[in-house]
């Protein structure tokens, strides 16, 4: 009887200690995008971003600006980051997941280069209004994030702000980022392009984030025509013009994201808009007033049969901006 109970004591200790060794690990790790100043073995400081252990465990992977992530000892580290480490294969870390997140350790400040700018595979944070600690607000995109700072975008320039001077709503909304939660999106997305015989070439393209509202409307064909209709009837008389045809199709995708991005975005897997175009018949006498008023989408003077006036409408009515092809 006594060998009985000292075993069933044995395995409940046993139990007990395998509770506790399960319990011991976080079931709610911080989640951290592994950008920011890192303190270094012989005193100096880096930004980088790490991303994660090489096979040896006694490398790491840490990126630097635009550069692909590349090894680097973690013995070139201080002794508090030889902690993080520790802390890090416990499970006390997590590193950013969320698609098409930059995360650049030494994103720009200032002007936002015109490349990255215009680039498809530029994707940001939803415009938004931020404040700071002190109670000011500003609308600003979020460009790029890191555990020290966010970066943010108002008109074409580039701040980078602490965290510690932002407001409780904004790193709330930061907290909802890092999970998965809020999303980001391209800069800008080419719809389609088009171009008459013997005319200039243009594009459509609007935001990422007018792509996503978009998608989310599905079909409208009946608003998309009603607002077509509406849209040049408000600009030529409805007696110089006589509709050809309407049609609606599926916007293409975005593009991908760039290397210093937490993890490539999946276009693929969003719904896509629906664009609608509207082509009119012109009476001749319209056609240099109307060439007046919409130059990209008109045919131009060499086009050799009857004039035509080429619309585009989105499913919300809106009239997406024309630009030429460079």
């Amino acid at each position: 009887m006594k060998w009985i109970i000292f075993y069933l004591t044995f395995i409940g200790i046993l139990t007990s200690v395998g509770q506790e060794s399960k319990d011991s690990t976080p079931k709610n790790p911080e989640i951290i995008t592994g950008a920011r100043t890192w303190r270094m073995a012989d005193g100096s400081t880096k930004r980088l971003r790490f991303t994660g252990f090489m096979k040896n465990g006694d490398f790491g992977y840490f990126q630097t600006g635009n550069a692909a992530p590349g090894g680097k000892p973690l013995s070139a580290f201080a002794a508090e980051e030889q902690r993080f480490f520790a802390e890090f294969r416990n499970g006390r870390f997590k590193l950013v997941s969320t698609p098409g997140l930059c995360m650049n350790p030494e994103f720009p400040n200032g002007k936002l280069p015109d490349w990255m700018k215009e680039d498809p595979q530029f994707w940001s944070g939803e415009t938004r209004t931020w404040e700071n600690s002190h109670g000011k607000r500003v609308e600003a995109r979020l460009v790029c994030l890191t555990d020290e700072d966010v970066s943010l975008m108002t008109g074409e320039n580039v701040g980078r702000v602490a965290m510690n001077d932002l407001s409780a709503a904004d790193l709330k909304y930061i907290v909802s980022l890092k999970g998965g939660i809020e999303r980001t999106y391209s800069e800008k997305v080419t719809l389609n392009n088009y171009g008459w015989d013997g005319g200039n070439s243009f594009k459509i393209a609007i935001t990422g984030e007018q792509y996503a509202a978009l998608a989310k409307r599905g079909s409208q064909f009946e608003t998309a025509l009603a607002a077509a209709i509406r849209h040049v009837s408000s600009k030529l008389n409805p007696d110089k013009w006589e509709l050809a045809s309407f049609s609606e199709t599926r916007a293409p995708i975005p593009g991908g994201t760039h290397s210093f991005d937490t993890k490539p975005a999946a276009p693929e897997l969003e719904e896509s808009p629906y664009l609608y175009v509207a082509e009119f018949y012109l009476k001749k006498s319209a056609e240099t007033e109307s060439r007046q008023i919409w130059p990209l989408v008109t045919t131009p003077k060499s086009w050799p049969g009857e004039p035509m006036l080429r619309i585009c409408v989105m499913a919300d009515g809106s009239i997406p901006e024309v630009e030429p092809v460079n």
